[in-house]
């Protein structure tokens, strides 16, 4: 195991336990410690890791064809036919989509009402706050609430409301699942 996989695995299992308890210090404040600690940032970590994996352009074509469908944002759909994404699937450091709506590949279609789970932009490696550019070798697939809850926890910021838009997709998710496909017919 080499320090990169030791950073992650030490930083998401601390990292879910400050979820689950507020009297841990807040995802930054670990996050900052774990960095002293091992002397390598996650972003470094997960840099060089995005850095190894290779191009592949026919599967990214199925990939930008289903972006297509879902209206997502033009670079994402540039980076999936260069072959930069090559599945549908929520790429942040966590993935908060809860698997009984399909996890990180449920994706819910653009809209104006601004889903929590349509797909967005995230800049990776170089992220927009460090001078990242929107670039196709700049860009990862994201759920507009990952994506969300990651900078708020980058920049120390609360996310409990986040966490309870969660907890309520998920208890809908698991009615709707429970009532079964008969539920709209027994009105």
């Amino acid at each position: 195991m080499d320090l990169g996989d030791r950073y992650l695995n030490v930083f998401f299992a601390y990292r879910g336990a400050a979820i689950d308890d507020a009297r841990l210090t807040s995802g930054k404040q670990l996050e900052d410690s774990l960095t002293r600690a091992l002397g390598v940032t996650l972003r470094a970590v997960s840099a060089r890791a995005v850095q190894r994996v290779e191009r592949d352009p026919d599967r990214g074509r199925a990939a930008a064809a289903r972006l297509k469908e879902l209206g997502a944002k033009r670079i994402l759909i540039k980076a999936a036919e260069q072959g930069y994404i090559t599945q549908l699937a929520c790429k942040m450091r966590e993935c908060f989509c809860p698997e009984e709506l399909g996890g990180a590949c449920h994706f819910e279609p653009v809209t104006a009402g601004l889903s929590d789970w349509m797909p967005t932009l995230e800049h990776f490696p170089k992220p927009k706050r460090e001078g990242g550019k929107e670039a196709v070798d700049n860009a990862i697939l994201a759920h507009r609430l990952c994506n969300r809850i990651d900078y708020s926890i980058t920049v120390g910021r609360s996310y409990a409301s986040d966490l309870k838009r969660i907890r309520k997709a998920r208890e809908d998710a698991i009615r709707r699942n429970n009532e079964g496909p008969d539920a709209l017919t027994r009105i």
